[in-house]
């Protein structure tokens, strides 16, 4: 029986779990290199989860020198003891043909045992190939098999995905409610465009009942990660004071960094802003300047406000 230094019992998971900190440096005094000690040891006895473990800091070079081979060779060990996650890695590596021959049967094979599993980025890995012909004949029908599973088992890009299908219709009835509740899902898990998507459908009861608090908050936790739409459908909830208090300075600012962003629509509000004087101080040259801007890019009230500005000094 494998023992520790001082004797005792060798423990396969606590000592996994220790490196694991000594490694990320989340444990106090942390130690790299005695962290990697524990984990080979882990890995050595067995322990699926350590040698998956292994070959992912291989893998990256996380603390060790990158080596796809002894990627394989971990990856391989716990993937052979139906760990998931390893069977997924694995898979990746006889897809790209890193430290072993390219072979598309055999990465398929492994997403399935993966995805069969229950490891939802394999199935979601899954339903990608088939749709786009990846290695797999293109296949709608499995496809959608495969999206649905993973999205039903939670992957949030997947919820997305299939909430997108929802709305077009694409290979499915198209159903505004399911989209919404797909949509909401995948937002809770912080997918920036679903948390824009479930705001709308929430401000306009679309699939979902109007609610405009609701949409303002999805609407905001969507501009906090920089969407440029969500900072626009945010903007204008503060401009018309829905869901939120009347704040057009608030607005003013988030239609401006939606703006300087590029964001076609944003860039005509700010400009629109800027010539009045409403939430920032009137500044005909800038609102120029945005106009100029919003028309370049196609925006047809970008170009309306243009003419007009240009021809009578207002708009």
């Amino acid at each position: 029986m494998a023992q520790n230094d001082d004797g005792a019992p060798f423990d396969p998971q606590a000592a996994f779990e220790r490196g694991l900190r000594l490694v990320s440096g989340s444990a106090p005094g942390g130690d790299p290199a005695e962290g990697l000690r524990l984990l080979e040891k882990s890995a050595d006895a067995g322990l699926a989860i350590a040698q998956n473990s292994l070959g992912f800091l291989h893998a990256s070079g996380q603390g060790v020198t990158q080596d796809d081979a002894l990627a394989f060779k971990w990856y391989s060990l716990a993937a052979s003891q139906g760990l998931g996650i390893a069977q997924c890695n694995l898979a990746a590596m006889y897809r790209l043909g890193l430290a072993v021959e390219k072979n598309m049967d055999e990465a398929v094979r492994l997403y399935k045992l993966a995805a069969d599993n229950g490891f939802v980025d394999a199935q979601f890995i899954l339903s990608l190939m088939y749709r786009d012909g990846d290695g797999v004949p293109e296949d709608a029908g499995e496809a959608f098999k495969w999206l649905v599973m993973s999205a039903n088992s939670g992957h949030p890009e997947a919820q997305f995905d299939l909430a997108m299908r929802y709305v077009a219709g694409d290979g499915v009835a198209q159903s505004y409610v399911d989209a919404a509740n797909y949509f909401k899902l995948s937002a809770e898990q912080g997918v920036v465009e679903a948390q824009n998507n479930y705001g709308f459908m929430c401000k306009f009861g679309q699939g979902a009942p109007r609610d405009l608090g609701e949409a303002a908050k999805f609407f905001r936790l969507a501009a906090e990660q920089g969407d440029t739409d969500a900072q626009c459908n945010l903007a204008l909830m503060f401009l018309e004071g829905e869901g939120v208090g009347k704040d057009v300075a608030k607005a003013a600012k988030l239609f401006e960094l939606a703006a300087s962003k590029g964001h076609p629509k944003a860039q005509n509000n700010y400009g629109y802003l800027c010539l009045h004087g409403e939430g920032v101080e009137m500044n005909v040259a800038e609102a120029m300047k945005w106009f100029q801007l919003a028309a370049a890019q196609g925006d047809e009230e970008g170009r309306r406000n243009l003419e007009r500005l240009s021809k009578t000094g207002s708009a």
